[in-house]
């Protein structure tokens, strides 16, 4: 798991087999978040969703109609996670929270 307001993070997927990863941006100080997802390698877009009435796969509403998340099954490889603001495309002012789920 890792968790920071930092405007990107890359993380490696290690194993055997496929996992769940939980990404979520919590609005913070009127930062509406967009999260977008892409392999490190060769930069392939995996997943963006900026609101939660677009949030892909997760498992409960998120708490405040401008948060962001992504719930996705990845294969094993690096990753790197942006989140900026949806509206002035500023960095680092939302909760960011990255953890795999069984």
């Amino acid at each position: 798991a890792s968790t920071g307001n930092a405007d990107q993070v890359g993380f490696i997927l290690r194993g055997n087999k496929n996992q769940k990863v939980l990404i979520r941006g919590t609005e913070n100080s009127n930062f509406d978040p967009t999260i977008t997802l892409i392999k490190q390698i060769g930069q392939e877009l995996v997943a963006s969703n900026a609101n939660r009435e677009d949030a892909i796969g997760m498992p409960k509403p998120l708490p405040k109609a401008t948060d962001a998340g992504l719930l996705v099954e990845l294969p094993i490889t690096a990753y790197i996670a942006t989140i900026i603001d949806s509206d002035s495309n500023e960095d680092g002012k939302a909760v960011f929270s990255i953890m795999t789920r069984k």
